[in-house]
């Protein structure tokens, strides 16, 4: 039996990737979020971010928010977003919680002026130990703030008046007609449908700033220079036997 020496060759090409920028939305004066390093900037469009609040308002008091907003177009090497959702963190809300007062916890939908659903999940601190009765009644006149006023504007300038603070200066003020309250905040708000996260009634689960992951989600990690990217061609000689 005779042996032949074949020679194989094997390409072996790597894509090249680039630094795509992502900006938040105009309300938020379009400001960096991240970076993603992508072969297409196309296969971003539909994934989520996630940014603290202060980040984007410089303000210190922000820091136990963050944003959560949905890549949805492309312009040059720039990524432009719309915010899809809002919450705060669980160690401050766990830090509001006394004793001698009751914690009132809700979550229900609201529908925007232009036909969104919203999920919205809200959180109060009694001042003080109070009736069964009485807490319905907030939860009440909770639900019936929200559905009144998101159902006045669209899902953007709803947020932009959260983000401002001015829903829960107005919430509190009619609260507190019912039963005065320590604190009153809004816990999870979340955009649902095809404009959000897919499926659920669950809040988006987002890509952080700061997680690394495969091409398949948004890697944003800021660097100064991206790496460079070459096409590698690989040869081996191998022995066959015929």
């Amino acid at each position: 039996m005779s042996k032949q020496e074949v020679k194989v060759e094997s390409r072996i090409k790597v894509k090249k990737k680039s630094w795509y920028r992502i900006l938040a939305p105009q309300q938020f004066a379009s400001k960096e979020i991240g970076e993603s390093y992508l072969t297409a900037p196309e296969t971003a469009i539909g994934r989520f971010v996630k940014a603290n609040l202060k980040d984007l308002t410089g303000n210190v008091k922000d820091q136990n928010i963050y944003l959560v907003f949905r890549i949805d177009r492309m312009e040059g090497t720039a990524l432009n977003t719309s915010v899809v959702g809002y919450e705060v963190i669980s160690s401050y809300i766990k830090r509001l919680v006394r004793i001698n007062a009751n914690r009132l916890d809700d979550c229900f939908q609201a529908k925007t002026k232009d036909g969104n659903t919203v999920i919205i999940k809200t959180f109060a601190i009694t001042s003080f130990k109070t009736k069964r009765s009485i807490q319905a009644k907030l939860r009440k006149q909770s639900q019936e703030f929200f559905r009144e006023e998101i159902g006045k504007v669209n899902f953007s300038v709803f947020m932009t008046d959260l983000v401002d603070n001015k829903v829960r200066a107005a919430l509190k003020k009619k609260l507190d007609k019912v039963y005065p309250l320590r604190e009153i905040i809004v816990r999870v708000l979340s955009l649902q449908g095809k404009e959000a996260t897919p499926g659920s009634e669950a809040v988006p689960q987002p890509v952080s700033s700061d997680e690394t992951t495969d091409e398949s989600l948004p890697e944003l990690v800021a660097v100064e220079s991206p790496a460079e990217v070459i096409e590698v061609e690989q040869t081996e000689e191998e022995a066959v036997a015929v």
